[in-house]
């Protein structure tokens, strides 16, 4: 879901929203106020209760500890590719560390956290390019 909520905002949400064997968790930070959630329909709808949202039309919980049992294959997939750092004169933003990378670019961690229950960090990267 996307969420016209501050990132507090969304967290404190998040913290006072238990639904058991239910998982919702950040999945980025897009802009000071609209923060994408991902995870089970009924946790993230519980979370979103009082809130401006739209559900997003997308059939996996990227970004959220769901995804957790194909990263040991996504791994195998990424460790079999040649990955080089950019070239000197080009800034690479991640949008996993919202700041500017080279070397972590070869690293087979870095791709696999995009997908890990780790937020995208959109907003900081943008913020990074400024």
């Amino acid at each position: 879901a996307s969420i016209f909520a501050s990132e507090a905002e969304v967290q404190a949400a998040l913290e006072q929203t238990h639904l058991k064997g239910q998982i919702a968790s950040i999945a980025a930070i897009n802009a000071p106020d609209r923060v994408v959630l991902s995870g089970h329909r009924r946790a993230i709808e519980a979370v979103c209760d009082g809130m401006d949202y739209i559900m997003l039309p997308i059939a996996h919980a990227m970004h959220s500890e769901m995804i957790a049992p194909i990263l040991p294959e996504l791994r195998k997939v990424v460790d079999q590719c040649t990955l080089q750092k950019p070239a000197s004169d080009v800034h690479f933003v991640s949008t996993l560390t919202g700041g500017v990378v080279t070397n972590e670019l070869c690293e087979s961690g870095h791709w696999i956290g995009h997908d890990e229950a780790k937020p995208m960090l959109f907003l900081r990267g943008m913020q990074t390019l400024e």
